[in-house]
């Protein structure tokens, strides 16, 4: 089974490809703001295990700092990260997406069709 880390590094290959068409664009959009609830619904719950893990810290550490860099520490924080850089890069693709069918669309157009 793909995880979406997968799904969306497919996707990430197929906008880099060359002779990207309007309609491939435009699929790749919707396939890309589908995907955006997921990465979302996945960022909340990395954010809940990594504030498990702070929470754990925070009894065991003297101080909040301390209890902060042990936590930054963990596999929890790690997967917190990728899940956030995730929703970044799929944030650009949509937005260099978005971009690319508005030149498509102005060049139609000024092309007189």
């Amino acid at each position: 089974m793909k995880t979406i880390k997968n799904l969306i590094e497919e996707k990430r290959n197929e906008v880099h490809k060359e002779n990207l068409q309007p309609p491939e664009a435009a699929e790749l959009l919707k396939d890309l703001s589908a995907l955006m609830g997921n990465v979302l619904s996945e960022i909340r719950q990395r954010d809940y295990d990594y504030n498990l893990v702070l929470q754990k810290c925070r009894k065991e550490e003297k101080s909040a700092v301390d209890a902060k860099i042990s936590a930054e520490t963990s596999k929890e924080y790690l997967a917190k990260r990728e899940a956030e850089d995730t929703q970044k890069v799929v944030k650009e693709m949509v937005a260099g997406l978005k971009y690319f069918l508005r030149e498509a669309e102005s060049e139609y157009r000024q092309s007189g069709n």
